[in-house]
């Protein structure tokens, strides 16, 4: 959040974004992440070799985003894979895509 927003957005701990009238600053999740917990939850579910691409606009704020969950993912064995289009080509897949 820090590297994609340059330092210009909170952490949201809830459904309701930090600013926005009815916002608690620890309504659901806690900010911190527990790695050993979620790689213990992919294994009882019994995920392994979980991949899956990110589709995002070229623009230096979305590969910002889109690179951070990637790194993020990695930390427990999700690979991701950035596929960076220029908008023209990101909308029409949008349109098309069932998904």
């Amino acid at each position: 959040l820090e590297v994609a927003y340059s330092g210009q957005a909170e952490v949201s701990t809830g459904p309701i974004a930090p600013g926005i009238i009815g916002h608690r600053k620890k309504a659901l999740v806690p900010p911190e992440g527990d790695l050993a917990k979620a790689k213990e939850f992919l294994e009882k579910a019994g995920v392994g070799d979980l991949a899956m691409t990110i589709d995002c606009v070229n623009d230096s704020t979305y590969m910002a985003i889109a690179q951070t969950v990637q790194a993020q993912l990695s930390q427990i064995g999700i690979g991701v894979q950035v596929n960076a289009q220029e908008s023209g080509s990101f909308w029409t897949t949008g349109m098309e895509s069932e998904g």
